[in-house]
């Protein structure tokens, strides 16, 4: 007998596959078959494509996008930080309430609410490019939940009767901005 024992060469038992091998580099099929998937990816579209194609060209964008997203925040932050912001009209409606309600409830939290805003802003920018872009389910929901915490802290910032009125233009505003972020929703073949 020799070591180590050839095992290819045993027929496969009853009920049991042969053993397949995953990736034979040596195989000159094996490159022309990615060949042929990223042609077909790039014909038919995203939906045909495999896998590790798509996290191919994935990957890569969402390293970029949270780097320009980091880069983006930090210079808003410091522009926000160096000038004050005077906001007028229908715009302080929303960033009013939303100022206060940050500044009132930060008690405890090692940030000043001047970066809470800013990271507030970030992420419903964010937010707002990333589910127009991607149509992802995951970005469409967290842009829900965004417009639904924004509404919230409106509603909790604004006292007396104008309270309502604050809470619908901060929908109204919101829905306007859902119309890019909610693109194709709805539009489904069947």
């Amino acid at each position: 007998m020799t070591w180590p024992p050839d095992f290819s060469a045993a027929p496969p038992r009853p009920g049991r596959t042969a053993p397949t091998q995953l990736i034979a580099l040596s195989d000159p099929g094996w490159a022309q078959d990615r060949k042929q998937e990223l042609s077909t990816a790039l014909a038919q579209g995203w939906g045909a494509a495999v896998l590790w194609v798509k996290v191919l060209f994935v990957l890569p964008l969402g390293l970029f996008t949270v780097a320009l997203m980091g880069s983006l925040g930090t210079g808003i932050q410091h522009a926000i930080e160096g000038a004050t912001w005077d906001s007028h009209g229908m715009v302080a409606v929303i960033d009013a309430p939303v100022r206060a309600y940050l500044e009132t409830h930060r008690t405890g939290l090692p940030v000043t609410a001047d970066t809470l805003y800013t990271t507030w802003l970030a992420v419903g920018a964010g937010l707002l490019t990333i589910s127009f872009v991607t149509c992802t389910f995951g970005a469409r929901l967290t842009w829900a939940g965004w417009g639904a915490c924004s509404v919230a802290m409106v509603w909790a910032a604004t006292t007396g009767p104008a309270r309502g009125i604050a809470c619908a233009v901060t929908g109204l505003a919101w829905g306007i901005a859902s119309i890019f972020a909610l693109r194709g929703v709805g539009t489904r073949r069947r």
